[in-house]
């Protein structure tokens, strides 16, 4: 029989037992030889829709205090998997998952609303974790203090809908929206100050590759905040139909 409800201190845990809360069912499959720093005995519970286990407090599985790890608790989708959600990029999955699915979040009318998705391995919290950490551009302590965001469409040629490890870059506020300038249409050019060499893009982020720069540096400088970077200069271009079309650099 299935129990349901909260259960004063009186009440006997036994193996076998099942109880229902929040995160589903789960059964009491093992009582363990040790004690938790309360004195309570350690018992493990099975969450039987997912399978999920974890060992536990008789109180807490009474009250119900108990996180099933797979179980789809954000926007119907998104779930941990085998780690915490007091996990610094916890937040920022959370938010992806919920403006691409929930239709009662803020931004969702930007992004679920027209199309845009999270592939099915990042609906996983620690496989998210796994491969962002891999993906260009990553560093801990720019993703922390929220100088890098995760950015969809730079490395994409056409509208990409999609988050994905394939599909993403991590990029400051800075060139993610000298990158979305581009996008609609905007070109500028670099000038090598040495010998007055012309090149023309769309994309800090291919410039700066190409001519081994620094994407951010690149930005600033067309944002009027530098003058020069590494021996370049940079400036938009407001008339295209001036550029020699094999300058073209799309």
């Amino acid at each position: 029989m299935t129990q349901k409800g909260v259960f004063n201190n009186n009440t006997k845990v036994k193996l076998g037992d099942t109880f229902e809360f929040n995160y589903g069912k789960y059964e009491v499959i093992d009582r363990l030889n040790e004690h938790w720093g309360n004195g309570e005995r350690k018992f493990v519970v099975r969450f039987i829709d997912t399978g999920y286990e974890v060992s536990t407090t008789p109180t807490n599985i009474k009250n119900g205090r108990i996180r099933d790890h797979f179980y789809k608790s954000v926007a119907g989708v998104g779930y941990l998997g085998n780690i915490s959600h007091k996990h610094f990029l916890y937040n920022r999955w959370r938010s992806m998952i919920s403006r691409c699915y929930s239709d009662t979040d803020k931004d969702y009318k930007n992004y679920g609303a027209k199309g845009i998705y999270v592939c099915d391995e990042w609906h996983c919290f620690e496989t998210y974790v796994k491969d962002v950490v891999k993906i260009e551009g990553y560093n801990e302590e720019k993703v922390k203090s929220k100088e890098l965001n995760l950015d969809k469409d730079i490395l994409s040629d056409s509208d990409n809908k999609c988050y994905s490890p394939e599909t993403c870059i991590w990029v400051t506020s800075i060139v993610n929206n000298s990158e979305r300038l581009h996008r609609n249409g905007k070109y500028f050019e670099g000038t090598r100050i040495s010998d007055g060499y012309k090149d023309i893009s769309k994309s800090p982020i291919d410039f700066a590759r190409k001519y081994g720069l620094n994407n951010d540096l690149v930005s600033n400088c067309l944002r009027g905040n530098g003058k020069t970077h590494k021996g370049w200069k940079f400036s938009y271009i407001e008339d295209i139909s001036l550029i020699d079309n094999n300058l073209l650099n799309i």
